[in-house]
């Protein structure tokens, strides 16, 4: 947490603790230095690491993982940085290349909810849902795709955020920003 300097403490409360219990839709930050969100996918927990070496990548925690990480809880946000707009894609159409973007979709069927999604390379393309954080195969309706996007959380001031975690300079991996 951050100290407003007026005894407040402001922000989410930094725990560290195993990977293993962790949630689904908690930020967390690997002892490689490395972000990631946990997730759901079939009843495992898999780790969807959006920064650091070879990003993005997920892996299926093992059940006896003892490894650590810094949780920094499930009060984060990811925007798209709107100048970044790389293109619409509607669902079944060729030419979508979601790896390392932030996918917008909105249903086809008006009325739903539009959503936000990472994906990572495996067979095929895995998508996080980030309202959800659970695995699907693929974003169902109209999507806009965002090559730069940023992950924030609450900041010391009311409204405020702070960006912890941004998308890749072109031609590189996501950058975390140092403290």
């Amino acid at each position: 947490m951050i100290d407003t300097g007026a005894g407040e403490k402001v922000g989410p409360t930094l725990i560290i603790k195993p990977i293993a219990e962790c949630s689904a839709g908690e930020l967390i930050r690997l002892t490689s230095g490395a972000w990631a969100i946990v997730a759901h996918d079939s009843k495992a927990r898999r780790i969807f690491v959006i920064s650091g070496d070879d990003t993005p990548v997920t892996f299926v925690l093992p059940e006896d993982s003892r490894e650590s990480c810094l949780s920094y809880g499930t009060g984060f946000r990811v925007v798209s940085v709107h100048a970044s707009f790389v293109g619409i894609h509607t669902y079944g159409r060729e030419g979508f290349d979601p790896i390392g973007k932030l996918i917008v979709s909105r249903p086809f069927v008006s009325g739903e909810r539009t959503r936000r999604y990472f994906a990572a390379p495996a067979d095929q393309p895995l998508f996080l849902d980030l309202d959800s954080f659970q695995i699907v195969s693929e974003p169902r309706g109209y999507r806009a795709s965002f090559q730069d996007w940023e992950v924030s959380i609450s900041g010391p001031g009311p409204h405020e955020m702070v960006t912890l975690v941004k998308s890749p300079v072109r031609g590189s991996r996501p950058r975390a920003l140092s403290a």
